[in-house]
């Protein structure tokens, strides 16, 4: 996995998207259920998000090509490690949404 600093994928189209419909991998709704988030909560926390959340960008551990931009996000239930990645056709996928672990 290659990390890199920097923004892979503008802020504001991931939140102006996410308005619409939210995209997310059954782990990142399922780790999101754990902490206490529905959907509404999620796109919520999403819309939340500020540019000084951002973390880095890094790339997939099975595609090399295919960056996803990491946030870690404060919220009700402490602090979030968001993850998303874009496809082509600028749609933007959630990738995981859990508690930040410390260290």
């Amino acid at each position: 996995m290659r990390v890199e600093r920097g923004h892979n994928a503008a802020l504001r189209p991931i939140v102006h998207l996410i308005r619409g419909s939210l995209k997310a991998t059954g782990s990142a709704v399922r780790n999101a259920a754990t902490l206490g988030f529905g959907r509404a909560e999620i796109v919520e926390t999403i819309q939340s998000i500020q540019k000084t959340h951002f973390h880095k960008s890094m790339t997939s551990d099975t595609d090399h090509r295919i960056w996803q931009d990491v946030y870690d996000v404060p919220s009700k239930a402490g602090r979030l490690y968001i993850k998303f990645t874009a496809n082509a056709v600028t749609e933007f996928l959630l990738l995981s949404f859990k508690e930040k672990k410390h260290g």
